[in-house]
């Protein structure tokens, strides 16, 4: 079987299995963006610098988590180690390590895209002062930023999650928070720099150059977990 085919057919799999996960990613997008429409107004001045760099933090580590479907079994990974298992089985059926890649690089785009597009629509239509001062284009602009930075970022999280066992996956997700954390922190209170409140203002005043570094990193992420990856799951204990 050709890489694409066992990707396609292991993306398929995954998606028809978990039905309910995949909505919950849209449920929580949404609710997401219905909480947190006070970026905005922060983007504009209105609020606190606390509350702004809040919102990078939100924004760095929650966006690129709705690139993955989420139930009761991904909550008991760290447990029980579901993700090792699974793979375990996977790897006893005719399919390229190379098509599990592709196969949860596709899932992922799979359900980051209708996220992130409810989550900035919803901003948008929800916001009449963020509709009066950034056009459409440039917000389009914006939100594929975030767009490309999640699915380069999520790289990362599948990394963890096909390389390492349920509790390992969890302890590096937890450091990753505790470093965005921080470096959000600094930043904000040093040099006084707001991710959302730059990458807004910048692509208000048609400089696409953030989008076009996203985009980049997007590819070389993409391209580096599909060369990497496989190296990992080839050498990886699927013991527990």
């Amino acid at each position: 079987m050709k890489a694409w085919q066992g990707a396609w057919h292991i993306a398929k799999h995954e998606i028809r299995r978990k039905p309910l996960g995949s909505l919950f990613t849209l449920f929580f997008s949404g609710y997401m963006a219905l909480t947190t429409y006070q970026q905005f107004d922060s983007s504009t001045g209105h609020e606190t610098g606390g509350i702004i760099s809040m919102m990078d933090f939100l924004m760095l580590t929650v966006f690129p988590v709705l690139a993955f479907s989420y139930n009761r079994m991904t909550f008991r990974c760290w447990r029980e180690d579901t993700n090792t298992r699974r793979l375990a089985q996977w790897r006893t059926i005719p399919i390229p390590v190379a098509s599990i890649v592709l196969g949860r690089m596709l899932q992922m785009v799979f359900h980051l895209l209708p996220a992130m597009i409810l989550y900035f629509t919803i901003q948008y239509v929800t916001h009449p002062e963020l509709r009066t001062s950034t056009h459409l284009g440039h917000y389009f602009l914006f939100g594929l930023f975030w767009f490309f930075y999640a699915l380069g970022m999520a790289v990362v999280y599948l990394y963890l999650e096909l390389g390492y066992s349920g509790k390992q996956y969890l302890l590096f997700t937890i450091l990753i928070f505790f470093i965005i954390g921080i470096v959000t922190t600094v930043i904000a209170i040093g040099p006084h720099i707001h991710l959302v409140r730059k990458v807004l203002e910048a692509e208000a005043d048609g400089q696409w150059g953030y989008t076009a570094v996203s985009l980049l990193f997007s590819a070389v992420m993409l391209f580096s977990g599909y060369k990497i990856i496989p190296v990992r799951l080839r050498n990886r204990s699927y013991l527990k």
